[in-house]
């Protein structure tokens, strides 16, 4: 009796010449499949893969994970005005995206149709530095003032910072870093004055009192430097008396 290898072989022999006589092309019988890296597109569950979307995975969930150590989950690019980013979806129609777009800055943006953009925040990769370009952030606002404890004389540099001694016009209050002065008020027990804000001794705005209290808004605000000093002038004044305070407002 002929051994099963003999019997198999006779099994595949036979085979090989029924295909052969249907059709005269099979003359070999395929028994490895393409391995996963040479398939042009791939689709899990129900969806499809095709030239666009190369993966495409239909399914509630999706993990990656590696039980003996760290994950990591690449996109690449080739230059700098490429993307590489996530993009998420409604119904077909993109949303959100989030990573690099455009350049190599970290961005989120939002869509309402998937075609007209907003970015909604920005991340620098030089330095970290986080913007909102659709957001406007409120800015810090601090006051600095000083008092004069008698009349008002006109033409006098008689302000004094923190009720020490008198402060010349361009020896005042140094500022250590870049803001604006905006607005300045003016609080007298009673007459009226005319008073100016001085930076490193130059007027860059004044504020006139008739009563107790007044205050002024500077249009255009001025820009002060790290090491400006801020300084105070009477420029004239009637019937004062003590208690008087003059406070320059700054934004940063």
């Amino acid at each position: 009796m002929p051994s099963l290898q003999a019997r198999l072989r006779d099994l595949i022999v036979a085979i090989k010449s029924a295909f052969n006589a249907l059709d005269g092309r099979v003359t070999a019988i395929e028994t490895t499949p393409p391995a996963p890296s040479q398939l042009p597109f791939l689709g899990l569950g129900s969806a499809t893969g095709d030239s666009t979307n190369r993966l495409a995975i239909e399914s509630e969930f999706a993990l990656l994970q590696n039980s003996t150590g760290s994950t990591q989950f690449t996109f690449g690019k080739l230059g700098v005005a490429e993307n590489a980013l996530q993009q998420l979806q409604e119904a077909g129609t993109s949303k959100a995206r989030l990573g690099l777009v455009g350049d190599n800055d970290f961005s989120l943006m939002v869509s309402e149709d998937g075609l007209a953009w907003s970015e909604a925040l920005k991340v620098n990769r030089f330095d970290g530095s986080v913007q909102f370009p659709k957001t406007t952030m409120p800015r810090a606002i601090f006051p600095i003032w000083a008092e004069e404890n008698s009349s008002l004389g006109a033409n006098q540099t008689e302000w004094a910072f923190g009720n020490g001694a008198n402060t010349p016009f361009n020896k005042g209050i140094v500022l250590p870093f870049a803001c604006e002065l905006f607005a300045l008020s003016l609080c007298l027990r009673q007459g009226s004055a005319t008073v100016s804000a001085g930076r490193n001794g130059t007027e860059v705005g004044e504020i006139i009192s008739s009563g107790t209290a007044s205050h002024t808004t500077l249009t255009p605000p001025q820009a002060f430097v790290a090491g400006d000093t801020l300084g105070f002038r009477t420029k004239a004044a009637s019937g004062t008396n003590s208690p008087n305070q003059i406070t320059a407002w700054f934004r940063i």
